[in-house]
């Protein structure tokens, strides 16, 4: 990870500058917090660079007790406090910060969140696993694009924004959050993921309160755009039927509107709507009884003598069939060899996980060093 080998090592060079009466408290803190972050009691330093930062005077001991603080939240797992530590680091004091190593930072924590990590709630109980934090990655991710809105990681974090809201039901939110990832990052992989869920979610806005069509024509123009970028993409065949489904949405609405004026006894009128679904929409659901329709009220008015069939709406399944097994499933414990309670042997294990070494971050040895 970057942000390990680079976040405070640059604490390394050092620029001493006089101490103030009040910072000699706050360096002798420091200091304290110093040797337990090097013992390895991250969680306890933490408090002492905290005291650190609200004696000292110096706007160096402070950015360096700030810096001490989001090192020790890092190794203590500490998410969301490391988060604040960032943010206050880069609006107070942005002169000794190394601006593109947090903001990448800002963005990792919001991944991890949105991954389901957690924070405790209490340090105490943080053995303890449904005592932990709230989801927190929509406030970080909205504060990073804030922050750092040109980032690599900034059209993902829209992303997962517009997922969020989509599942808090916020539809509208969604679309806002797919059609700013568009604008800003037309290029980046992720636009062509954001192009199908704007048009999946325009063509169910069209199916209803669509008064004016709005929602129905973006939808063409988006979903028409992707077949235009992506045109061997392998979700061609869901494009395909939300085109087929916002046609019959279309025609649905233009019937409606055929129908209420054929009660109005304004015939005519009528009639223009239906001839519309039938040369604009022919393959559409409601295409069979708009010539119904136009027959009934207009004599002199033949439907065609055969309809083509129209496409089905369902997607298709490849069928497969079961494989299989080479061994038993599950070992119970009366056949498992005199292994009772024994862990249940796994027919398929998955391989070792690496595990993932966790570096020490270096911290300044002095509260009076100056380093971005």
């Amino acid at each position: 990870m970057i942000f390990r080998k680079t976040i405070l090592a640059a604490l390394l060079t050092v620029v001493c500058v006089s101490l103030a009466a009040g910072d000699k408290e706050a360096e002798v803190a420091y200091q304290r917090g110093y040797e337990l972050y090097q013992n390895g009691k991250y969680y306890e330093a933490l408090k002492d660079f905290e005291e650190a930062g609200l004696e000292a005077v110096s706007p160096v001991i402070k950015a360096n007790s700030l810096k001490a603080r989001i090192a020790s939240c890092f190794m203590s797992k500490l998410l969301y406090r490391e988060f604040n530590a960032i943010e206050e680091l880069l609006e107070r004091f942005p002169e000794y910060a190394d601006f593109s190593t947090l903001a990448d930072r800002e963005y990792e924590i919001a991944e991890a969140y949105f991954r389901g990590e957690r924070e405790p709630a209490y340090w105490a109980l943080r053995w303890v696993p449904w005592l932990s934090d709230k989801d927190r990655s929509k406030e970080i991710f909205e504060k990073a694009i804030a922050r750092a809105p040109y980032a690599k990681q900034a059209a993902k974090a829209r992303l997962r924004l517009a997922y969020i809201a989509d599942q808090e039901g916020k539809v509208k939110d969604s679309l806002v959050q797919l059609r700013k990832l568009l604008a800003a990052y037309p290029e980046s992989p992720e636009a062509k993921y954001a192009l199908l869920s704007l048009g999946e979610g325009l063509v169910s806005l069209s199916r209803r309160g669509d008064g004016d069509g709005s929602y129905a024509r973006e939808a063409l123009e988006v979903l028409t755009l992707f077949k235009k970028r992506y045109p061997t993409a392998g979700e061609m065949p869901q494009v395909e039927r939300m085109l087929l489904h916002l046609r019959d949405y279309q025609a649905e609405r233009l019937y409606q509107i055929a129908e209420y004026y054929e009660k109005s006894e304004r015939k005519e009128t009528a009639g223009r709507y239906l001839a519309q679904i039938i040369q604009k929409y022919p393959n559409s659901r409601s295409a069979e009884k708009a010539e119904k329709q136009m027959a009934e009220l207009d004599k002199s008015y033949t439907p065609d003598g055969f309809r083509p069939q129209s496409p089905s709406r369902l997607p298709k399944y490849k069928m497969f069939n079961m494989p299989a097994e080479a061994e038993k499933i599950l070992i119970t414990p009366q056949e498992s060899g005199n292994k009772y309670l024994f862990p249940i042997e796994d027919l398929y294990p998955r391989p070792p996980e690496v595990s993932k070494s966790v570096e020490k971050i270096p911290v300044s040895k002095s509260a009076t060093e100056v380093k971005k």
